[in-house]
């Protein structure tokens, strides 16, 4: 059967219209030069549940930092996002990569034949999409046996700090951080989901049971509201150690958890936090660069502390996947 000729799903698209998430040049440059490389273990586990490398799929790909890594294992990858400030980008950067396709579309109609698709990646994307809708388009289009997998980060906390005549606590710094999450980007985050905060634990199979919870209490629609959403931290592998992987194994669906971490000046750590989609949202508000942004953020961590020269950040990480 041929590609499905159906309509994106337009209430569902009408959320990346809305909040125009990752839409811009400078967002996608942003995004690009401080959103680091995809975790291995990520790329192992996508390698050890997939008899069959012939084509991935990466569906909220941005600009295919999380879909060029998969280039050398699979015969196909096509990476799938709305913005088209990022496809632009991310073909400039995959120009190398003759077996990796960028397309500007939706999710909810993808661009491949029925049962084709050996494994569906989303990074970060669980939470901004209509999940039933999404997993409705990814029956169609994966073989039997096929993989829909999801990768989320938790926020990061810090654990230790370095600097001469340091005053500020560890303690103090994380609320910091959790100042500009809460306070400074109060209402700007959307994941009203609570899939990261629960490390994707309330993520159904993808062919739920009549035991399991219905589809529309985690769908984006929920009432839930999330406004200090869980957010992602770099992870770079030259200074972050990955540990303690736990596997948890239901009949339908498995979670798997570790951690990373690793050291940031507080302007490396400036320059992560421009890449959140609430901080392109302020930004357009109050008609700020990202410049300026970051020096905010930057004498905000710091709070007139001069000492303080780097601090090392732990965050969670986790997977969901299920099986078709």
């Amino acid at each position: 059967m041929a590609v499905a000729d159906s309509q994106s799903n337009p209430q569902s698209d009408q959320v990346f219209e809305k909040y125009d998430l990752f839409n811009t040049e400078t967002t996608a440059a942003l995004y690009s030069k401080y959103q680091p490389a995809l975790d291995q273990t990520v790329v192992d586990t996508v390698l050890e549940i997939t008899p069959h490398q012939d084509l991935l799929i990466d569906i909220g790909c941005g600009s295919g930092s999380s879909t060029r890594p998969f280039a050398q294992h699979f015969t196909r990858v096509i990476g799938v996002d709305y913005s088209p400030a990022q496809i632009k980008l991310g073909k400039q950067l995959s120009e190398n990569f003759d077996n990796v396709e960028l397309h500007q579309g939706s999710l909810y109609t993808l661009p491949v034949p029925d049962n084709t698709v050996d494994c569906i990646v989303g990074v970060m994307i669980a939470q901004f999409i209509d999940l039933p809708a999404f997993f409705i388009e990814a029956k169609r289009v994966l073989k039997p046996g096929g993989v829909v997998l999801f990768h989320g980060k938790g926020s990061p906390i810090v654990i230790e700090i370095e600097g001469d005549g340091v005053k500020s606590s560890v303690e103090e710094i994380n609320q910091r951080i959790v100042y500009i999450k809460t306070k400074l980007f109060k209402g700007l985050f959307h994941d009203r989901t609570k899939f990261n905060p629960l490390k994707y634990s309330n993520i159904p199979p993808l062919h739920p049971t009549k035991s399991d919870p219905s589809l529309s209490q985690t769908s984006p629609n929920s009432s839930c509201d999330n406004d200090g959403a869980s957010s992602p931290t770099p992870n770079d592998s030259a200074h972050s150690s990955v540990h303690d992987v736990h596997d948890s194994s239901p009949e339908q669906c498995v979670r798997k958890e570790w951690t990373v971490s690793r050291w940031y000046t507080l302007p490396q750590l400036a320059d992560y936090m421009l890449t959140w989609s609430a901080a392109g949202k302020y930004c357009a508000l109050h008609h700020m660069s990202s410049e300026e942004l970051k020096e905010r953020s930057i004498d905000m961590l710091r709070c007139e502390d001069v000492g303080v020269e780097r601090v090392r950040c732990q965050a969670d990480r986790f997977l969901w996947y299920s099986r078709n």
